[in-house]
């Protein structure tokens, strides 16, 4: 009855530090978790916040030639278009030129 008593014991405080165990475990794979996703998250917001910031400068470059437009008194379009064209003429960046048309013919 004693070694039944002991027996009794022993595995009762096993049972125990086995639990204590298990749910470190489960601590730490929760924490991973939440650490990788936070992670996903950070860097998918930092590749939004530069397609964002290329729309914005696109957006301008765009409303800049609309309102310089207006004040000349002239057609967007085919200056815009001879820029793409002539590209040394006006700018080192053809592509920049190139989706500025495209908005624009969208715009006019």
């Amino acid at each position: 009855t004693r070694q039944y008593a002991t027996l009794v014991a022993v595995l009762l405080d096993t049972q125990a530090t086995v639990i204590d165990q298990i749910l470190h475990l489960n601590d730490r794979i929760i924490g991973k978790l939440f650490a990788d996703a936070k992670r996903k998250h950070k860097e998918s917001f930092h590749n939004k916040g530069k397609s964002i910031n290329e729309k914005v400068r696109l957006y301008t470059r765009v409303g800049n030639a609309l309102i310089e437009a207006r004040k000349n008194d002239t057609d967007v379009r085919a200056r815009h278009t001879m820029r793409a064209e002539h590209p040394r003429m006006f700018s080192k960046n053809n592509a920049q030129n190139q989706s500025t048309i495209s908005y624009i013919s969208l715009l006019v």
